[in-house]
């Protein structure tokens, strides 16, 4: 059987946290050359810059990789996708997000835990949804809300260290 199970799961340390806490971008998979570790991960992304969305620390933001799979064509794909919530509605990040929405980026997040994903590592993530919202009351929500998808045959991998991509000022 070429897709064997070889060994199980157990139930590890109680030091796992949830959320985001920023979101790193670079324009398209082409011109990007993804090389991974021997011991698995991505040990370096090469040939595209990245560029920090920061997110509030206390926010909504998630990250979300779902099996998708269809029994009757023998088919399964992970679908990833990820919400990000960026304060103060402007000229400036109107324009940023504009240009996002266009293209079909690389995406890696850095989750509270301190790790770093890479999304989108073949076919990129495409802005799937997303709104500028000004708020109704004066303590509301005033900024941009942004929805990537990517859609790949094998699941996200982890980065080796932040020191695997070059980001952008």
């Amino acid at each position: 059987m070429p897709c064997a199970i070889t060994s199980g799961f157990t139930i590890d340390c109680k030091d796992a946290v949830g959320g985001l806490k920023n979101i790193y971008l670079a324009t398209g998979v082409s011109g990007s050359t993804i090389t991974s570790s021997v011991s698995g991960g991505v040990s370096l992304v090469s040939g595209v810059t990245f560029y920090k969305y920061e997110l509030m620390p206390q926010g909504a933001d998630s990250f979300e990789e779902a099996i998708q799979s269809n029994p009757a064509n023998g088919t399964i794909f992970y679908q990833q996708t990820v919400v990000g919530n960026f304060p103060k509605m402007s000229q400036t990040s109107r324009n940023k997000f504009q240009a996002i929405a266009q293209t079909k980026p690389l995406v890696v997040i850095e989750k509270k835990d301190g790790t770093y994903w890479l999304l989108g590592q073949v076919y990129g993530c495409e802005v799937t949804a997303g709104s500028h919202l000004s708020g109704s009351a004066m303590g509301d929500f005033n900024g941009q809300t942004l929805t990537l998808v990517g859609n790949e045959a094998s699941p996200a991998q982890q980065l080796t260290s932040i020191s695997a991509i070059t980001i952008g000022v």
